[in-house]
């Protein structure tokens, strides 16, 4: 009898799952790929995509063509919620699809508070890139080391072209708060070097079409505006009723498992293991969780014990700084350099390349 698999979102695990389908087929299993985007961006590539180095291929990758490649049917829709008695999908258009599995790897949104007052900002991050490049005094709201990267990406790009204009970076909390107070303060003083105007610690109070108020009373001028609020859960989780923590996302087990739910698989950062992940790790995180995945669907297929997800022993990462550097942080230590963007470029590539080439 053949298992009917639904991978729901275009997340890395998933796309793991799918590259390694291409090689290995298990003929017992029926996967189904539900994405609301025909497109998966690596975010750790658009710094160089914002700076001019990467194209715009070169970050995302196409989820119909590697679709084809592992032969595995691709729809394009957005997920409602799950009826988890009768094992059902429901999409947003009202379409149904039944599974005996399914695994959730949709990431986290960006929160917005003042969401009323932004709906009318694009979606497309590719799309906002763009837009921001070409304007004179790019905003960017965010704490995270990818607003740090696009941020001093785009100023390298204006600098490269002689282009007007300094970019903003605005965060209601530290810089990269997670990373040590010295790998905090370079990363400041990279940014002064660089020309790029920080708050730190300011909330957003309110936003109006040219600039922003923050609770400090202070008025931040833009003419173009990226917001990147820390990571709220998705709300299919309460919509289907599954369990979360107090954060609101949802509740896996080191098998992968959603709680209470054992044929319903959750991983990436929009579930309880993922998000306690810092930036610079999930990437390699999903890598590790996808290869878990396929291995326990397949194991759940003949009763065989789950494997676990093992927490990973402390490693290094790069954040580039725009002109081909790279900061690299090992713990309290970091070293700023070119050799650091290379050895992150060719990772970067490496991986890219993986999903890429046939």
């Amino acid at each position: 009898m053949t298992t009917k698999v639904i991978l729901v979102g275009g997340g890395h695990a998933h796309l793991h799952v799918l590259r390694t389908m291409i090689e290995e087929r298990a003929d017992q299993v029926e996967v189904l790929l539900i994405s609301r985007s025909s497109y998966q961006v690596y975010s750790p590539m658009l710094a160089g995509y914002a700076e001019g180095t990467y194209t715009k291929d070169q970050v995302q990758i196409d989820l119909r063509k590697l679709c084809s490649k592992a032969n595995v049917p691709f729809i394009q829709r957005e997920a409602a919620y799950i009826n988890t008695n009768s094992r059902k999908l429901v999409c947003k258009d009202g379409a149904v699809y039944p599974f005996d599995m399914l695994s959730l790897d949709i990431g986290a949104k960006s929160t917005q508070k003042l969401s009323g007052e932004i709906a009318s900002m694009k979606e497309d991050i590719i799309e906002q890139i763009d837009t921001l490049r070409e304007s004179h005094y790019p905003l960017i709201v965010s704490g995270d080391p990818l607003g740090v990267e696009l941020a001093l990406a785009i100023q390298a790009y204006k600098r490269r072209l002689s282009n007007k204009g300094h970019v903003r970076l605005l965060s209601e909390n530290r810089l990269c708060e997670s990373e040590s107070q010295w790998t905090q303060q370079k990363i400041l003083r990279i940014l002064k070097k660089n020309d790029v105007q920080v708050w730190e610690n300011e909330s957003v109070q309110a936003i109006h079409d040219d600039h922003l108020l923050t609770e400090k009373n202070n008025k931040v001028r833009y003419t173009g505006l990226l917001w990147q609020g820390r990571p709220a859960p998705s709300p299919l989780y309460e919509r289907s009723e599954l369990p979360v923590n107090a954060k609101g996302f949802v509740e896996n087990l080191p098998t992968l498992q959603v709680k209470d739910h054992p044929y319903i698989f959750a991983v990436g950062d929009g579930t309880a293991i993922g998000s306690k992940f810092k930036h610079s790790d999930s990437e390699g995180h999903a890598v590790r969780q996808g290869e878990l995945l396929w291995k326990n669907i397949c194991s759940s297929l003949d009763d065989s014990p789950l494997g676990e997800i093992q927490p990973q022993k402390r490693s290094y990462s790069v954040l580039s700084t725009g002109d081909q550097e790279g900061l690299l942080i090992y713990g309290a230590v970091s070293v700023h350099n070119k050799q650091a963007w290379k050895v992150r470029s060719k990772l970067d590539q490496s991986y890219m390349n993986y999903f890429h080439n046939d």
